[in-house]
């Protein structure tokens, strides 16, 4: 009786056409009412729940096979507001065996229900954001094992999420240096490691799934619970091959004559180092030769034929040169009609 009296779950007896017979003072409680009686004089509990019909199906299922069932429902208080419960219901048997009535306890779990619908909902925002976004995304657990990965992260690597979870990072994301071949170092297991943000070389490449090479930029950072605890880490990529091709690009005009093809600026860095390299000794050759070609009366042929042909001029006289050289030595256009040729170890 003391436990009927002051258990925080509604606890309630019916009869078999389901007039209540006996209720504790949770259950009025949680329906709002202002004493038993208004629950005892009701005809049936149909008018408590939302959908009656869900609960009849699950009684007649009850006395069918006997065995205890739980159930969620959701019931309409006196005052209108619905809240979401959890029902355990049994059949009670007379001493002959019969069917005697029902019995069962009641727990709201409307406030956990609503909780769990705000993460739901927060976290079907998160994976749309992260279905929306440009960036490639892939997380993963405190082991760096992948556990999602967005569609730009599946289409970059080849390898559809169904696929890839619970398959180890460095396996799905393929990550080489362009410039030495390395294999670059698992970004998620650093960042876990020095507990930070860590950003990839400049000089990144993805193999995906067909082994297809791609430029990318990339970056991971841990994942933290509530007390700083980690989780795992999120590991953010993207397609750079534009990028690295204007970078690229940008950096062969500034460096070389757009006329002939040949280095200009670059030659005086070359120039230095090999001086730099007969001063030290530290050179396989003992000493580097320069040659400064001008082209004699250069201007007559631009003023009586044209630039262009002066244009034409230049680049047979550099493929002239070329076949004149060694692939160890460098060719640059100095200035209008200004070669110059640093012969290595020579």
């Amino acid at each position: 009786r003391g436990l009927f009296e002051h258990v925080v779950e509604g606890v309630w007896q019916a009869t078999v056409d389901g007039r209540l017979t006996a209720v504790n003072p949770a259950l009025v409680r949680m329906l709002g009412c202002a004493e038993a009686d208004d629950l005892l004089r009701l005809p049936d509990t149909s008018g408590l729940y939302v959908n009656p019909e869900v609960r009849h199906a699950n009684l007649a299922r009850l006395r069918e096979t006997g065995e205890l069932r739980e159930a969620e429902y959701e019931l309409r208080r006196v005052d209108g507001r619905v809240i979401t419960v959890v029902e355990n219901a049994r059949l009670v048997r007379d001493e002959h065996g019969q069917v005697a009535g029902s019995e069962g306890t009641l727990a709201d779990v409307t406030e956990r229900r609503r909780a769990e619908l705000a993460v739901r909902a927060e976290k079907e925002r998160a994976q749309v954001t992260l279905r929306s976004i440009g960036d490639a995304v892939i997380t993963t657990d405190s082991d760096g094992v992948i556990d999602y990965a967005n569609p730009v992260a599946e289409q970059l690597t080849g390898w559809p999420l169904d696929e890839g979870r619970g398959r180890p990072l460095e396996e799905v994301l393929r990550v080489v240096d362009e410039q030495r071949r390395e294999s670059v170092a698992n970004l998620a297991l650093q960042c876990l490691r020095e507990g930070r943000v860590v950003a990839g070389s400049d000089q990144a490449a993805l193999i995906d799934r067909l082994g297809r090479e791609l430029p990318i930029q990339n970056s991971a950072a841990p994942i933290r619970d509530g007390e700083g605890r980690y989780l795992g880490a999120v590991v953010v990529f993207r397609d750079v091959s534009r990028e690295r091709r204007l970078r690229r690009a940008l950096s062969y005009q500034a460096t070389h004559d757009a006329l002939t093809g040949l280095i200009n600026r670059e030659f005086e860095h070359r120039l230095h180092a090999a001086l730099a390299e007969t001063r030290t000794g530290t050179g396989p050759g003992l000493a580097h030769a320069l040659v400064y070609v001008d082209l004699d009366q250069f201007k007559v042929v631009n003023d009586t034929c044209g630039h262009p042909a002066g244009d034409r001029l230049l680049k047979q006289v550099t493929g002239l040169l070329q076949t004149r050289i060694r692939a160890s030595d460098t060719l640059a256009r100095l200035g209008g009609d200004e070669f110059g040729i640093l012969l290595q170890d020579c």
